[in-house]
């Protein structure tokens, strides 16, 4: 049976102070390479997403990623953008249609009989069927924690020594 190896280590609080402060002064420069790669991976996932069709270039244009102090925060300006992203619900179209510059009502007139077009709630051709959530950032934040943040912090100490 081979002897253990021991070791011991002695911090003194002047160490610790050099540590904490290389760490504090390696900080700013990681969150900003994190904010980088924080936008690029989520364009990327965007842009190669079978998810996102004729909508694509919406949700390209509204990603915006910001930091702020220490918080990085990610999200889409745009109203359509964000219910790609979240989903929407069902909802009822006639009261855009009748609202809009082009409406008109139009009579029908049938064998002397004039009615108008009128149709039941729930028709299916005035009920748009909502979306369904496209969770992009769910894919982005997971890439993020399981690869790129160990990667980035990595290279951010191995740029300088203490």
């Amino acid at each position: 049976m081979t002897n253990p190896v021991m070791f011991s280590i002695e911090l003194y609080d002047s160490s610790l102070d050099l540590v904490e402060e290389f760490l504090e002064d390696r900080m700013d420069e990681f969150l900003d390479e994190l904010t980088e790669e924080a936008e690029w991976i989520w364009r990327k996932f965007a842009a190669e997403s079978p998810k996102l069709k004729t909508s694509k270039k919406t949700y390209l244009d509204a990603i915006k990623v910001q930091r702020d102090g220490n918080s990085i925060s990610m999200t889409l300006d745009d109203p359509h953008a964000a219910d790609l992203e979240d989903g929407s619900t069902p909802f009822d179209l006639k009261p855009g249609f009748l609202r809009g510059k082009q409406y008109r009502v139009i009579p029908l007139v049938n064998n002397g009989v004039t009615t108008f077009r009128t149709l039941v709630a729930g028709a299916p051709g005035w009920i748009h069927p909502g979306q369904d959530a496209r969770n992009l950032t769910d894919d982005v934040t997971s890439e993020l924690s399981e690869n790129s943040i160990g990667q980035i912090f990595a290279m951010v100490l191995n740029r300088t020594s203490i």
